[in-house]
């Protein structure tokens, strides 16, 4: 559960990060790039349309990453502050 909050919450800021820089890029025209932590994000627009992109490795083992730091620290915890049972 925690590792999917972790990644829910990721993703959220991803977006929110993506459109404001989507939103910028509508109005400015051309390509832009950027980082959001490690992966590339990538925004376009012009006279065919508008478009976001992520590349790069990174787009895949952060979020991997994040989800297993927080499974493995919410399963340490847990451990550590169960109630004991004398």
């Amino acid at each position: 559960m925690s590792a999917l909050c972790t990644l829910m919450i990721y993703w959220m800021f991803l977006f929110t990060y993506d459109v404001g820089m989507l939103a910028v890029n509508m109005q400015a025209g051309g390509e832009f790039h950027s980082h959001f932590f490690f992966p590339n994000v990538t925004t376009f627009s012009g006279g065919n349309g508008v478009g976001l992109g992520w590349s790069g490795n990174a787009a895949l083992w952060f979020p991997l990453l994040l989800a297993a730091v927080a499974f493995i620290s919410v399963a340490h915890a847990r451990r550590v502050f169960r109630p004991r049972q004398d």
